[in-house]
Parts: C-alpha cells; sequence; structure tokens
C-alpha cells in the first residue's frame, strides 16, 4: 500500500502535507500528482483545489506518462511542472470549473480539451 493520494472522506480532498502551493490569478490552490500503487503503471493524473474553501476537485489527465525505467521509446512521458499546473487551471476555470462548488470532480483531457464530469474513464481515484 502507498501514500494515500486523498484523504478517505466523503469530500475526497487533497492531502495538505503532500500537495504543492500555487497562486493562479490572485487565488491560491493546492496540487498533487499522483502516486501509483503499482511499479509498472506509467499512468499519471493531477489533482488541484482550490486551497481554501475548495470543494470541487479538477483531476487532470496530461496525456503523457510518468517516466519510469519501464517507458518504452513509443510512449509519450513528461514531467508535470508547475507552469503546467497554471495553465490546466486557467483553461479549467475559463471553461466552467468552479472549485467552491459543491459536487463530484471534475475530468480535464488535456490533449483533447475536454472538460468533464465522467471521471470513470481516467479510473484516478485508485491511484494510490
Amino acid at each position: 500500500m502507498g501514500i494515500k493520494w486523498f484523504k478517505e472522506t466523503n469530500d475526497m480532498s487533497i492531502i495538505k502535507s503532500k500537495s504543492r502551493k500555487i497562486e493562479v490569478n490572485g487565488e491560491s490552490y493546492r496540487w498533487l500528482v499522483s502516486k501509483c500503487r503499482k511499479w509498472w503503471s506509467g499512468d499519471l493524473s493531477i489533482a488541484i483545489e482550490k486551497s481554501e474553501d475548495g470543494r470541487k476537485t479538477l483531476v487532470v489527465d496530461p496525456g503523457f506518462a510518468r517516466p519510469n525505467k519501464f517507458t518504452t521509446a513509443d510512449l509519450w512521458t513528461g514531467i508535470v511542472k508547475p507552469a503546467n499546473v497554471r495553465e490546466y487551471i486557467i483553461y479549467a476555470r475559463e471553461n466552467g470549473w468552479d472549485p467552491e462548488e459543491k459536487g463530484s470532480a471534475l475530468l480535464l483531457i488535456w490533449e483533447k480539451k475536454i472538460l468533464t464530469n465522467d471521471i470513470g474513464q481516467n479510473n484516478w481515484i485508485s491511484k494510490y
């Protein structure tokens, strides 16, 4: 069992001690890159929520895999940087994400620029 990505509560908020802070347009957010349970998994997701009064989490599928020693040449890998997170937040806010609204998490599929409530397709909840 690895590090828990989210607290085991109904609100599924990000664990503060494991997250990083970022400020975008005068608002403070916390973000966290998923921790995979399986050593062979290249999946990568980013969870973002507002630092204060954050109720709706944004989960981002950046469109690339986690680099590891088992990555093949045909698999596009990358590293998440604060500049990427800033871009995800700005795009999501401009397209309807309200982090202070109650409700289920939103999924942003970055490659396709899709913001959806259908988080089942990413299976992000199991990435501890």
